[in-house]
């Protein structure tokens, strides 16, 4: 490539990724979709849970289901877009956790809802082990779920914005 034609293709690449770098994204609508899409997919893991099947593997639907939330209101992916995707799908899985073993304390005591049954979750060890083996293997599963996502999101990213060196 001519010293001319790669000074051009450089100049339009960085135009390129300052026109991508001021498009709004809208993070924080994109956070509030994700994070409805977990706690919609949230809903499986807490029923299979609660009936004694292995709910782990549906740690993959909640990663799956956040970047669905994400898209669906109409937000652009980004740099950032990847993280938020990561951690609402981890608080979703303890979220589930937590729910499930709250709804099986009430309905073992037979009590209502309070709040001293999630501080009772959150501080007998025997729960916290079993909601550790859970949430680890939901962790895995949710992460083995979501890393295609982010080899998808890095060269939707990448697409935009093209990298010229010279040779």
């Amino acid at each position: 490539m001519c010293q001319e034609c790669f000074k051009s293709a450089k100049e339009e690449s960085q135009q390129a990724e300052q026109e991508f770098e001021r498009t709004e994204k809208n993070y924080l609508q994109g956070f509030a979709g994700a994070v409805a899409g977990g706690i919609i997919a949230s809903i499986p893991w807490i029923i299979l849970s609660y009936f004694g099947w292995f709910a782990a593997i549906l740690g993959f639907a909640i990663g799956k289901a956040s970047l669905k939330g994400y898209t669906m209101l109409g937000c652009k992916l980004g740099k950032a877009t990847r993280w938020i995707i990561l951690g609402v799908t981890a608080f979703c899985i303890v979220f589930s956790e937590i729910v499930t073993h709250t709804i099986a304390v009430m309905v073992v005591y037979e009590i209502p809802f309070s709040m001293d049954i999630i501080f009772f979750v959150l501080t007998t060890p025997e729960i916290i082990i079993n909601m550790g083996r859970n949430v680890f293997l939901g962790w895995i599963m949710g992460f083995l779920g979501i890393l295609p996502l982010f080899r998808d999101i890095k060269q939707e990213i990448d697409s935009v914005v093209v990298k010229v060196e010279q040779g």
